[in-house]
């Protein structure tokens, strides 16, 4: 058990024995995840993407690189698509503009739905490297997960400001 009284978790510790009889820690099991941290505006708006952005990254820290990018890939859909959801909500779109986001691939929704240079082209190169993750042949080999979760990052932060800067154009319309 964790010494530490905010701890206090139960957990196996296994050690393996070098021969000169000095014992090294080899792993411990269950192993604890930190939450990858996100923006509050983020878990308020998008909870399907923290959720699955969560589990990749969980995927990604227990060295499963090959599912990792997959989670990844998919938590990227579930943010532009609500994100554009959410914009064409705000709009008063129709059900059926709503239900063809749902069903366009995501390369097409971000072309057609996403306004925002910053954020389409950020988002954009997130799903080339994302769709590496999936596909039996990559085109772009000199990429990496890492890659993959900086852009998705970059485009988190770009999409959180958009959402900061509609928030004070609706709270703050004329000076003081």
């Amino acid at each position: 058990r964790c010494p530490r009284n905010q701890c206090g978790r139960v957990f196996l510790a296994n050690y393996s024995q070098s021969l000169n009889g000095v014992f090294q820690l080899r792993y411990l099991e269950p192993r604890q995840h930190e939450e990858p941290p996100l923006p509050d505006l983020l878990k308020e708006n998008f909870s399907d993407f923290c959720k699955i952005y969560k589990q990749a990254i969980i995927a990604d820290e227990m060295n499963l690189k090959e599912i990792a990018g997959m989670g990844l890939r998919k938590s990227l859909e579930f943010l532009i698509k609500d994100f554009v959801i959410k914009k064409l909500k705000n709009d008063n779109a129709g059900e059926e503009k709503i239900n063809e986001v749902k069903k366009l691939f995501l390369g097409t929704c971000i072309e057609k739905y996403i306004s925002d240079s910053t954020i389409k082209r950020r988002a954009k190169r997130a799903v080339w490297l994302g769709n590496d993750e999936t596909h039996f042949f990559k085109k772009w080999p000199e990429k990496d997960l890492t890659d993959l979760k900086n852009l998705i990052e970059i485009t988190i932060s770009s999409i959180e400001a958009q959402l900061l800067d509609e928030k004070y154009q609706k709270e703050m319309k004329e000076p003081r």
